[in-house]
């Protein structure tokens, strides 16, 4: 061996070497980001466990979510701020179901399969789109007052009154009457009973029970609906069975 091999010899050991050093180095880094990441990971989902306890809560006392309360908004608009989410982890812990009782249960007109999917995409809802539609659908036969409709969007039943009776609907004079001696909370109550063709109380099989109609209305509707029914009762607009069962008057 000469002394031009002994040098080059020894310039690629010390090449090796330092491409070892190197790569050691970005094995470190790696690592590194790795645990960052992990620790990251972790804390974003305590975050977020956190952040659905809290939302639950807020929820439950508000009544509705607080991404659709009123008074949030007002809150937020008289210091000239957003939720900083954007909702984005609004349904975070839910299943794809309630959360789609949910955006049905606050959306301003009936939606279709690709719009409700869309809005739940946008809470933070992941589930691939084959399974979503069947737990959609699932939850949709569990949950009185909310279903499709006959042209295939989904919906609540307040919105479904109306596609059901049409233009014609706003002229019954049981609505119009409510309007003008209770309110329209009540009037709209009365529509309901009319558009889903309710029996008198006792008669037929299509019934629901005092209970059942506030459970629902409540949660869906307004949730006065104890009070409204209260009153409807008491003005005679509708009718309650010594069952619970209710109804509009047969001479109605």
């Amino acid at each position: 061996m000469n002394d031009g091999d002994a040098l080059q010899f020894t310039a690629d050991e010390r090449f090796r070497e330092t491409l070892l050093v190197t790569f050691l180095a970005e094995e470190e880094h790696l690592w590194k980001a790795q645990a960052d990441f992990d620790n990251a990971r972790y804390a974003l989902e305590v975050a977020r466990r956190k952040y659905a306890a809290v939302r639950d809560m807020v929820t439950k006392e508000l009544g509705e979510s607080p991404y659709e309360f009123p008074q949030a908004r007002e809150f937020l608009d008289q210091r000239g701020r957003e939720f900083p989410t954007r909702g984005s982890f609004r349904f975070y812990g839910m299943t794809p179901g309630d959360a789609a009782i949910d955006v049905l249960s606050h959306a301003h007109h009936p939606l279709t399969f690709q719009e409700l999917i869309g809005r739940l995409r946008a809470g933070g809802i992941e589930t691939e789109e084959s399974s979503l539609g069947r737990a959609i659908n699932a939850a949709l036969l569990r949950r009185g007052g909310i279903g499709k409709m006959a042209d295939g969007r989904y919906s609540t039943t307040k919105y479904k009154a109306d596609f059901d009776i049409g233009d014609q609907f706003e002229e019954d004079p049981r609505v119009v009457a409510a309007l003008d001696q209770v309110g329209e909370p009540h009037a709209t109550v009365v529509k309901w009973f009319t558009a889903t063709k309710r029996p008198p109380p006792g008669m037929g099989q299509n019934l629901i029970t005092r209970d059942e109609f506030v459970e629902m209305w409540s949660r869906d509707v307004d949730r006065r609906a104890d009070q409204l029914l209260s009153d409807l009762i008491a003005k005679g607009f509708l009718q309650v069975t010594p069952e619970g069962y209710l109804g509009l008057p047969e001479t109605a």
